[in-house]
């Protein structure tokens, strides 16, 4: 079971999602894919997308409050979302971080977790 506030969680996986949506619009078969990882200690939940994907630059500045990535800027937005799900991640005691990938993008979330991990 992970013991956290669900809206805080509901806030981060909404960001995360609708920004692969938003990012993966343009091209031909867009695909999102959503899985989720369990070690002793952590659940890993990896939210991932085939769109621009991240560019050449630092992947931990997209976390920081309105850096939104070069190759974003013709997308709508406010350059805050990431930064509210670190914060919100943090809070809930796991961690956040954004790996390129040679197509699209993948964010990681890692949260505490008991053994008989469960999402409620």
């Amino acid at each position: 079971m992970i013991k956290t506030d669900p809206v805080l969680l509901r806030q981060v996986f909404s960001n995360l999602i609708n920004n692969a949506v938003k990012f993966s619009k343009n091209v031909e078969n867009p695909r999102i894919k959503i899985e989720f990882k369990k070690s002793k200690q952590l659940c890993e939940f990896i939210v991932s997308d085939n769109g621009i994907g991240l560019g050449d630059h630092d992947t931990s500045r997209l976390f920081k409050i309105f850096h939104r990535a070069p190759n974003a800027k013709k997308f709508p937005g406010t350059g805050i979302g990431l930064s509210n799900c670190e914060r919100i991640i943090i809070l809930l005691g796991g961690s956040i971080k954004a790996e390129k990938q040679e197509v699209g993008a993948k964010f990681i979330v890692s949260i505490p977790c008991s053994n008989s991990c469960e999402i409620r």
